[in-house]
């Protein structure tokens, strides 16, 4: 319910509901650690990534800046939407060096993913593109950052600040909006 419905939960109305109408103990536990584990300023996943070169990449490497995460897969339709539809995003803070844009893909074949950053049709020329291998769409074996976060849709994004969480909810479809939430963060 939190991930699909994120854009219309007022948390407040739903933690009177939750207060309330929830007698489960069993559900009270996910949604408190979901919270816990999704709350601003909370700590990021540390990852330690292979990126293109073959070397690794880890969330350390970002700390001070403002960091725009976003999860795609060789043949999502909607990822390379979402690419095109950030473009304005990226040519806005493209020189600005406190602000990073990683793109990690859950490819598990190595070439496809080199070839599909080469195309530029998920990542952008300037992105950081990392891969978190270890999950199979068809076997559903995740990754542990995939897993820490349960992303079962692609694309999703990530805002990030010192690696620690803004969001894990960066708006898809209104880059006035992300562009707003990317400045603020700098502030």
């Amino acid at each position: 319910f939190m991930h699909y419905y994120k854009d219309a939960i007022n948390y407040e109305d739903f933690n009177k509901v939750f207060n309330r109408d929830i007698i489960s103990s069993d559900y009270k536990q996910i949604y408190l650690s979901r919270l816990d584990m999704l709350g601003k300023e909370v700590p990021f996943y540390p990852f330690n990534l292979e990126n293109e070169k073959g070397s690794f990449t880890s969330l350390e490497e970002f700390s001070g800046n403002v960091v725009l995460i976003d999860f795609w897969y060789t043949g999502c339709i909607n990822c390379v939407v979402l690419n095109s539809r950030l473009k304005p995003v990226y040519e806005k803070f493209k020189d600005n060096p406190k602000v990073k844009f990683v793109s990690i893909s859950i490819d598990d074949n190595r070439k496809e993913w080199l070839k599909s950053i080469k195309s530029g049709q998920y990542t952008h020329q300037g992105s950081i593109n990392l891969r978190a291998w270890g999950q199979s769409l068809s076997t559903r074996e995740k990754h542990p950052l995939i897993k820490r976060y349960n992303i079962i849709a692609y694309p999703s994004l990530f805002l990030l600040k010192n690696n620690k969480l803004i969001t894990p909810y960066a708006p898809k479809a209104d880059n006035q909006k992300l562009i707003a939430m990317i400045e603020n963060a700098l502030d």
